[in-house]
């Protein structure tokens, strides 16, 4: 079957941060504005709270600025609602002093696609960076806009794999597994899930070679998977690739 729609993960795939640390900095120091903690002492309790974020996420659960943040109340007994709801949106905020760019190529690519009738749409999880932060980005990097629908992992309630966030996007783009294709950097999240979904699939490297899966399945487990129906170095190479695919370009 020919191929009509193309899903495209975010982070590493259409937009990378060149300097996290302003963001961690920012977190950091909310968490010392709202407690007793030095930027040290806070820090560490940042990186738990991380570890635990990371942990859900294998583990399927969206977890998030909210859960990280419910994470440190409770490690340190704080019962108020306003300190969490502080933390939440001051670790959901901290994205926006990043050094944020588009992939070389990554507008052109969506509207090449849009251009030739090919739907769109993004499928992301959020991490610790909300959907509606995330749609600013895409619209200051000139991507929204050739971006029909977007599966926010936060918005729709499961991180990938989970088949709901594919379904969520494909639904609204009026779209059936086999006749898509899903683009992203991880094998757990993008190859795995998209073809458990039953969609083809291109891994992207440009910014993160995913061959080991360390990162994304976790160090200790010995799942492995498949590689995707494709793998290219750039968006230079991605419309090549979609068009090997069955997508008339």
């Amino acid at each position: 079957m020919s191929i009509r729609a193309v899903t495209f993960d975010c982070w590493g795939t259409l937009i990378q941060d060149h300097n996290l640390d302003k963001a961690m900095a920012a977190r950091t120091g909310a968490i010392v504005e709202c407690t007793d903690l030095d930027a040290d002492a806070a820090r560490a309790l940042f990186d738990r709270g991380w570890r635990e974020h990371h942990n859900s996420w294998v583990g399927g659960v969206q977890y998030g600025a909210e859960g990280i943040a419910g994470f440190v109340c409770t490690e340190l007994g704080i019962t108020d609602d306003l300190v969490r709801e502080r933390l939440t949106e001051a670790f959901e905020e901290a994205g926006r002093h990043g050094t944020l760019e588009a992939l070389d190529g990554a507008p052109a690519t969506l509207k090449t696609l849009r251009a030739a009738g090919i739907r769109t749409a993004l499928v992301c999880d959020t991490g610790l960076t909300p959907g509606r932060v995330v749609r600013d980005f895409l619209r200051d990097l000139d991507l929204l806009d050739n971006l029909e629908f977007c599966a926010f992992s936060n918005e729709v309630g499961v991180p990938k794999p989970d088949p709901r966030i594919f379904d969520a996007a494909l639904s609204a783009i009026d779209s059936t597994p086999d006749e898509a294709v899903h683009v992203g950097d991880l094998l757990r999240t993008d190859v795995h899930g998209g073809r458990s979904f039953g969609m083809k699939t291109v891994r992207i490297t440009a910014v993160n070679d995913d061959r080991e899966a360390r990162f994304s399945f976790g160090e200790d487990s010995d799942m492995q998977v498949d590689e995707a129906d494709a793998v290219v170095a750039s968006h230079a190479e991605l419309l090549d690739a979609l068009t090997r695919l069955g997508a008339d370009l």
